[in-house]
């Protein structure tokens, strides 16, 4: 798993406690609000690009990757 399916995964993934996931991504949102819509950006971009359309997901990761 790359690490932008690692942070969607846990963006996403409420776990044993979705009332505390919820209750944090609020929180986030309300204090980084930028980051928490990226995240919302990140986490739909990655449900719409499929295993199916993996060269488009890997693509959109290289357009946004800083150059080494």
């Amino acid at each position: 798993m790359s690490a932008v399916e690692d942070v969607v995964k846990a963006w996403t993934d409420p776990g044993p406690m979705p009332g505390y996931h919820r209750h944090m991504q609020a929180k986030l949102r309300k204090h980084w609000p930028v980051l928490g819509e990226a995240l919302d950006v990140l986490a739909s971009v990655e449900y719409l690009l499929s295993d199916e359309d993996s060269d488009l997901w890997d693509e959109a990761i290289a357009a946004v990757r800083p150059p080494d």
